[in-house]
């Protein structure tokens, strides 16, 4: 899996940036949840549970519950 612009603004310290990337991957996830990686979605929570953005955190959150749903297939390049 490759990064993303999406990725790349994730951990940024502009919070407006990492709601973007989040709602972005949430907007991804709601038509195509297999293509996202659980663990790397996992580390993303995590990140920013470490930086207290709750917003951001949230749409990963709506993120992760979709693709709880779902079989992960490899070998797209949308990564985190």
């Amino acid at each position: 899996m490759t990064k993303t612009g999406t990725s790349r603004r994730l951990p940024s310290q502009a919070a407006d940036e990492r709601a973007h990337a989040a709602r972005a991957i949430l907007e991804i996830t709601e038509k195509e949840p297999e293509i996202l990686d659980p663990k790397m979605l996992g580390s993303a929570i995590k990140q920013l549970r470490t930086v207290s953005d709750k917003g951001a955190l949230r749409s990963l959150l709506k993120a992760a519950d979709l693709v709880k749903e779902t079989e992960y297939v490899g070998g797209y390049k949308y990564g985190l």
